[in-house]
């Protein structure tokens, strides 16, 4: 069936099927971000509460219930200790934590990349921060990201 030359083909499916279809069409375009951090030089990862390591601002869409996050994080490296440190990292958007991924270097100064997922509630909407948390449990090294490093984040909301 050809559509008349008069009608916008989103009009017919506005005036056709209600806006239902056009907002789910407009999510699916707003359903995914990816968001990189810029290392500007040493970030370090100690004994410390379990703090903000890597920051960086996201836009969450208002419809969004739910975050599918991964995380990863390419040229970490273990300044200090021994083989066998043990460092937990966790990614937050907004105020919600995901779980706890535990990384152990393979060796002192050895650059590697870790990565994990989460599946996180939205609690708020709009401009917040999407975030790497991470501290030392075991030992005596630190971990650290620098300007060789990466940290990318890619995000699919769900509503």
């Amino acid at each position: 069936m050809a559509l008349p030359e008069h009608v916008a083909p989103d009009e017919l499916i506005e005036s056709t099927w209600g806006n239902a279809v056009v907002d789910n069409l407009t999510r699916l375009t707003e359903a995914d971000a990816d968001a990189a951090v810029t290392i500007p030089g040493n970030v370090d990862a100690g004994a410390a509460a379990l703090t903000d390591w890597l920051v960086v601002g996201i836009a969450v869409p208002a419809w969004a219930t739910r975050a599918r996050i991964v995380t990863t994080v390419a040229g970490l490296h273990q300044i200090g200790g021994a083989a066998g440190d043990v460092f937990e990292m966790q990614t937050r958007l907004g105020v919600a934590g995901g779980r706890i991924a535990f990384h152990t270097p393979n060796a002192v100064g050895s650059r590697q990349t870790v990565a994990w997922n989460d599946a996180l509630a939205v609690s708020s909407t709009g401009a917040l921060s999407i975030a790497v948390l991470a501290r030392r449990v075991f030992g005596t090294g630190v971990l650290r990201v620098d300007v060789s490093s990466s940290c990318l984040f890619t995000v699919r909301f769900d509503w």
